[in-house]
């Protein structure tokens, strides 16, 4: 099984030419915040189009742990 994490990044054209073609990853972990990274409708662009892993995982991975203000 070969894993792909996106990390904090948007669609790029290496997502097909080396993730998809070189790597051919099982399993894809899509981190997406709108922000930061892709939004929802990016990732789902680059699962189906790009990487076409056979599942992805959706991930928040900017979410607030703990409020500074008191």
């Amino acid at each position: 099984m070969t894993v792909y994490l996106t990390g904090d990044t948007g669609p790029t054209s290496d997502m097909e030419t080396i993730v998809r073609r070189f790597y051919h990853p099982n399993l894809a972990v899509a981190n997406m915040d709108g922000v930061s990274n892709m939004g929802p409708e990016e990732a789902a662009f680059a699962m189906i189009k790009l990487v076409k892993p056979a599942a992805v995982i959706p991930s928040h991975a900017e979410e607030a742990v703990t409020p500074t203000d008191k």
